[in-house]
């Protein structure tokens, strides 16, 4: 028995090139190259093989004439991955006595077998199978590898028990995600259990969008074969444009860990987008500050003076929640907007947009996110005798928590307790009625809507101690770049 370890870093439609082999004595085999990226690694192992074999995503297999018997494993690299299928159920063999063309049939039925367990994610007519991810030595005993994903399916294959053990911490990437899985599956809702069965078995073919992707960084212990993830970075768009960059970590902040697995990130997002469309990247701060650091150092554009946002994630529970809910004045209501407010919410949210300074809003395009929030019964209004004074927007969920993403009090009803009541009502609404864990939001240092959302319950604001899961986001912008909107 020969176990051949295959090393390369490109590999086309017409066949390999800058492969070497490699006999190793080991139990496994790692296929390494950098222009496919999946969510598994491929164990071949020869029996009386004369000749390297090479078993590639794109069915171009290449090195022999002829081999008697080769068996083709999946390897968990984690549990998460292939969720937990027993790892007996997709292996198999294939025997063959003739030349490379006549391996269809074989090929045929691995495809058929990777499907009937979700791991086989269909090409959507590019002709070509999920990638192999790109391994790095990191020290003697571990890899890092990173991975892109061209649809949320494939994302939150690899991704999904991670983001949802971290639902919270994790919104900004997870609830972006879920949306465009909504689309890709042709499903209004995502609970956790269809969810997971469509990532095991998707219905229908899912097309790539052009303009979102995800990439995903590894840390593999080849000794344990083991994956564990470090990094998600998350480019995509909305209605009226581009999002900034998002980045998340489940790990612990260490500066020294991170920079090797950011120096991989910054490279292959410099091979998948052009440099003017990172504009900003958002996320934990420590994240953004070497991220940018590096994004600078590699791309030549220049950190912003002023960063365009800096704040605390902070939330809301059941436990917490402050549940004081006074009469309100006469004509004063707390209710969902309708499409008869969209012209005032639209003016609300354009005056929203122009408070941020680094983003600001026509009213043309106020009413396209009015409009789109009152469609999708994610915006209320505070009303004062038929005016509009406040709006909660909630634009981010999952499936345990909601993040509110916009409260905003036009001038001439300040301080007059509106915010307060708006938030409480919404705040209350998602735990109790839609029987969330939490309600969660992000406030900058030094605002003073902070008393606001403390009287409400939300935690650590206003200099109250802070639990350790309470985090300090940033987002910095890049001199030279084109602007989006968020």
């Amino acid at each position: 028995m020969h176990v051949w370890t295959l090393r390369g870093n490109q590999v086309g439609n017409s066949g390999a090139s800058g492969m070497t082999c490699e006999t190793k004595d080991e139990d496994f085999l790692r296929l390494c190259h950098g222009s496919f990226t999946v969510n598994y690694v491929v164990t071949l192992i020869t029996y009386h093989t004369p000749d390297p074999v090479c078993f590639f995503p794109d069915i171009r297999i290449s090195g022999f004439e002829s081999f008697s018997l080769l068996v083709a494993m999946i390897e968990i690299i984690s549990e998460s991955f292939l969720g937990r299928i027993d790892p007996d159920h997709y292996a198999f063999q294939i025997l063959h006595h003739g030349k490379v063309e006549s391996l269809e049939p074989a090929v045929s039925h691995y495809r058929r077998l990777l499907c009937s367990y979700g791991l086989y994610k269909y090409p959507g007519g590019s002709g070509c199978w999920p990638a192999i991810p790109v391994l790095r030595h990191l020290q003697q005993h571990y890899l890092i590898f990173h991975t892109s994903h061209r649809t949320a399916t494939d994302f939150l294959s690899a991704t999904h028990s991670h983001l949802q053990d971290n639902e919270l911490s994790s919104n900004i990437v997870f609830a972006h995600a879920l949306k465009r899985l909504q689309k890709e599956a042709g499903r209004t809702s995502t609970t956790p259990s269809e969810v997971e069965d469509w990532l095991r078995f998707p219905r229908h073919p899912v097309p790539e969008d052009p303009r979102a992707f995800w990439l995903t960084v590894w840390t593999v212990d080849p000794t344990e074969n083991t994956a564990t993830l470090d990094l998600i970075l998350s480019c995509v768009d909305w209605t009226l444009g581009n999002y900034p960059i998002f980045l998340w970590s489940p790990q612990p902040e260490d500066k020294a860990w991170l920079i090797p697995r950011v120096t991989e990130l910054t490279q292959r997002l410099r091979e998948c987008v052009p440099p003017e469309r990172v504009f900003s990247a958002f996320g934990m701060t420590w994240l953004i500050k070497t991220f940018s650091e590096y994004w600078t150092g590699l791309t030549g554009h220049e950190v912003e003076v002023e960063p365009f946002y800096a704040a605390l994630l902070s939330h809301c529970t059941q436990s917490t929640f402050v549940d004081s809910s006074p009469q309100l004045p006469v004509g004063h209501v707390t209710r969902l907007a309708t499409q008869s407010d969209v012209e005032s919410v639209a003016r609300l949210c354009k005056e929203f947009g122009d408070d941020s300074v680094f983003f600001p809003m026509t009213l043309d395009q106020g009413r396209i996110e009015a409009g789109e929030l009152i469609k999708n019964a994610q915006i209320w209004v505070y009303d004062v005798n038929g005016q509009c004074a406040t709006v909660c927007a909630v634009t981010r969920s999952t499936y345990n928590i909601s993040c509110i993403t916009k409260v905003y009090t036009t001038p001439n009803y300040r301080r007059m307790g509106c915010a307060e009541h708006l938030v409480r009502h919404v705040t209350k609404g998602l735990l109790s009625d839609m029987k969330k864990d939490a309600v969660m939001l992000y406030v900058s240092h030094g605002n003073g809507a902070q008393r606001v959302y403390d009287r409400v319950g939300f935690v650590g604001l206003c200099g109250k101690e802070q639990p350790e899961d309470m985090e300090d986001s940033l987002e910095l912008g890049f001199v030279g770049t084109v602007r989006g909107h968020w």
